[in-house]
């Protein structure tokens, strides 16, 4: 007699994968004015940027504060007088004609959205200090917070 046994064939697959984390890194470029006439009859430009670099195909979206000395609103930024308590307005701009007012997206303020390229791109602040003021002599400065969501 022949006799036959059958065992189970237990196959056991082991599936790995890694993901790898989206990440985007952000570097700002501070802005100055340099010096300036205590009543400035014109307005005084400059520029700086964010410049960011994300994993290709992440989207992005980078919003700025109002800063440490406004008053919450995005109509008009302040620096103050390093020492003292004098304001001196300016605003940030996303465009060199100065028209979108950077900002959280509240408030008639504009925020930016891109699409990750593996590479860095410099996505420009342009900044406004308003003519007719009556300023002192002396430093003025402000922070923005500049946050990146991706």
């Amino acid at each position: 007699m022949n006799y036959r046994t059958s065992l189970p064939a237990i196959l056991l697959l082991s599936f790995s994968c890694n993901t790898l984390a989206q990440s985007c890194d952000i570097n700002v470029t501070p802005m100055a004015f340099g010096s300036l006439d205590g009543f400035p009859a014109t307005v005084v430009d400059s520029a700086g940027s964010v410049n960011i670099n994300c994993d290709p195909q992440v989207s992005y979206l980078i919003r700025m504060d109002a800063g440490r000395n406004s008053n919450g609103g995005f109509t008009v930024r302040k620096m103050i007088l390093l020492g003292g308590s004098e304001t001196m307005e300016y605003n940030l701009y996303r465009d060199s004609s100065r028209t979108m007012i950077w900002g959280d997206g509240t408030g008639g303020s504009s925020i930016v959205t891109g699409m990750g390229a593996g590479v860095t791109q410099d996505v420009p602040v342009y900044g406004r200090i308003h003519a007719g003021q009556n300023l002192m002599a002396g430093k003025y400065t402000d922070s923005i917070t500049v946050t990146v969501e991706w």
